[in-house]
This record gives structure tokens, sequence and C-alpha cells, in this order.
């Protein structure tokens, strides 16, 4: 099982990416990432979260966040 790591993708992702979801961040890191299979570059997804009472889902999840 992987899951998003909130340090990992502060390191890894592009700057501009961090700052349109770092509000979000202590919702999501722990989630559990699934594969997307339709994926031919190998693409994670959070398929689901809530955040201030709204519904998201994030895509695509890099492995290395």
């Amino acid at each position: 099982m992987l899951v998003f790591c909130e340090k990992s993708f502060r390191k890894n992702a592009e700057p501009h990416i961090v700052r349109t979801i770092s509000k979000h961040l202590d919702t999501i890191d722990g989630i559990e990432v699934m594969k997307d299979e339709n994926c031919q570059w190998g693409h994670y997804r959070i398929e689901h979260y809530e955040f201030e009472g709204t519904d998201y889902y994030l895509y695509p999840v890099l492995e290395e966040w």
C-alpha cells in the first residue's frame, strides 16, 4: 500500500503545485493512493478526500510524492 507523504511531496513536487494544494496537505498526508491502471505513465490518484466541507480528488499523484 502506498500513501501520500507530505514531506516527500514538499521535497519533490514543483513549487507551483505545492502552493496550489498547500492548505490540503494536513488532510491528505497519510491517505492511501491508488494506481491508475489506465495511465501509461504509472501515475497514482487519491480518489476522494474532504476539505472544509467540499469533496476533492487528486490526480495525478506521482510515486515520488
